[in-house]
């Protein structure tokens, strides 16, 4: 089986990337809409081009499990652009979370890559204040 690369990038754009995984993840809180940043991959895991890239995959944990939040069209099959999507993550309001997120890179005969790294956020409804 043939697996992709999913290269993300942290917010000073700096590039990371692992042979055969992906590495960090990047994003930014507006009220409990979370906007996520990455770079989609350019070579699978046996260091050949991508050229069947589908789809990426995002998710997320703020602690009952894994929930698959969206797929989000690749650029080309060839991959490597840099992707921004965000995703209104459910807490209520009076509520808190630790909410991880993490990438998945699916081809066209639908391999997926191994997760990237985990990025972490608080999402909290807790203060007065809070966005609603």
């Amino acid at each position: 089986m043939k697996t992709i690369i999913l290269a993300v990038f942290v917010s000073i754009l700096i590039s990371c990337s692992l042979a055969g995984q992906a590495n960090a993840i990047d994003g930014m809180l507006t009220g409990a809409v979370v906007t996520i940043h990455y770079t989609e991959p350019i070579d699978n895991e046996d260091g050949s081009v991508t050229n069947d890239l589908s789809h990426c995959e995002l998710f997320y944990d703020a602690g009952a499990g894994a929930i698959k939040a969206k797929d989000i069209p690749a650029s080309s099959l060839a991959g490597g652009m840099v992707m921004t999507t965000s995703y209104e993550v459910p807490i209520a309001a009076g509520q808190e979370a630790d909410v991880r997120f993490w990438l998945t890179a699916v081809d066209t005969s639908d391999n997926v890559s191994r997760p990237s790294e985990t990025f972490i956020i608080r999402i909290d409804r807790l203060a007065t204040n809070a966005p609603r």
